[in-house]
Formats: C-alpha cells, structure tokens, sequence
C-alpha cells in the first residue's frame, strides 16, 4: 500500500477510521505534490478527488479540521478508484 490508505474500522484519529501507512517515499513516487483538502461538506469530496485523480494527483490528504471531514473520506474510499486517500490534522 502507498499511502495512507483509509479502512473503515476502530481506533485511528478517534473517529472510527483506521490507517495502514508506508514510508513517505512511496507517496512522492505517486505524484510530487499530495493535494491537502479541507472539505465543508462531504457532497463535494467525491467530485473533487475524481477530478485530482484524473488530473494525476491520486494522493489525497484530508483535513481533519471540519465536520465533514470523516464521511468524505468515507465517500472517497468508497468511490474513487485509483486514489490513495487519509486523514491530515
């Protein structure tokens, strides 16, 4: 796995998430730059790591900083193939 990659379950961030993480390295060699998402509603995550994806930024942090944060990050997992998404602070 090349990124924090978000698996619904216990513990993580105390938010009912989990992450399974890799050297950082593995990240840079998806894509120089790793987008950092702050997200007020999670109707948007979707659309928008779609659109990172396509255009070459498959990694994808997001905030922790909003209500939303936890439920677009579900979303993403759950709908975006070929990204590598987690949790930032």
């Amino acid at each position: 796995m090349s990124f924090a990659h978000v698996v619904e379950s216990a513990a993580g961030y105390g938010h009912g998430l989990s992450l399974s993480l890799c050297p950082p390295a593995s990240v840079l060699d998806l894509a120089p730059v790793v987008p950092v998402v702050v997200l007020e509603d999670a109707a948007d995550a979707v659309p928008l790591a779609r659109a990172l994806v396509a255009g070459g930024l498959p990694a994808i942090e997001v905030t922790l900083r909003t209500p939303a944060a936890v439920e677009a990050i579900r979303e993403i997992a759950g709908q975006v193939p070929g990204r590598w998404s987690g949790p930032g602070r």
